[in-house]
């Protein structure tokens, strides 16, 4: 319970640090590096303001504790309160969404079809499936699931807003490179496994998605 405490309120804390200067040039914060909270930057928030980040990872984990395991149409109808309500947020404020979630979960809005709503063009490949990917890789560590699973699970929460093969690899890539982590591994020893881990299988993922072999991935 601790991993998942510390992975949790650790996005939340570094969420919250990086909200005032959001898209800030790197050069600019290595020549002043945050090293406190920080109020009313890029948004009208206080200091402290978690983003979208951790609303939506909120939101999912919130689900799978609820649900019991992973369930894509119960984490879009979350994923709703929190863009219809602002459920799952600090203030009672709904702020940094991006365009692709926003379209995305609109589209689920209507056809309640959660692995249809997600969007499939290059355009649509931000980061709105990967900022809440962290509670389906501490699922999937805990349950020692396979990769085809995991790849299968990726695939469909990642879908609800952002379908297209990068953000879905994407999502597979931060999830496994977690799961090193949790097994223990360094940041570095984590980085070369999924190096060789790629190597090895990213063909096979592109091959499967390009001819529409989504789910499950047998590796």
């Amino acid at each position: 319970m601790s991993d998942i405490k510390n992975c949790l309120i650790g996005l939340a804390v570094g969420d919250a640090m990086g909200v005032p200067i959001e898209e800030y040039d790197r050069s600019r914060l290595l020549n002043k590096p945050i090293t406190n909270m920080l109020g009313f930057g890029n948004y009208f928030v206080p200091a402290g303001s978690w983003s979208d980040d951790t609303s939506m990872t909120l939101a999912t984990i919130e689900s799978i504790v609820e649900c019991k395991n992973v369930d894509v149409t119960d984490i879009a109808n979350k994923l709703c309160e929190w863009i219809n309500d602002a459920k799952y947020t600090p203030t009672n404020e709904l702020f940094s969404i991006k365009d692709t979630t926003r379209f995305s979960l609109m589209r689920y809005w209507e056809s309640k079809n959660a692995l249809t709503c997600g969007g499939v063009k290059a355009s649509s490949n931000d980061n709105g499936s990967l900022i809440r990917m962290r509670p389906i890789a501490l699922y999937c560590f805990y349950k020692i699931l396979p990769d085809k699973k995991i790849y299968d699970l990726v695939y469909k929460v990642s879908s609800i807003t952002n379908a297209n093969i990068i953000s879905i690899v994407s999502c597979f890539i931060y999830v496994k490179f977690m799961m090193y982590i949790l097994n223990g591994k360094t940041i570095e020893e984590s980085y070369k496994l999924i190096k060789k881990y790629f190597y090895l299988h990213l063909l096979d993922i592109i091959s499967r998605n390009f001819n529409g072999e989504n789910s499950p991935l047998y590796l």
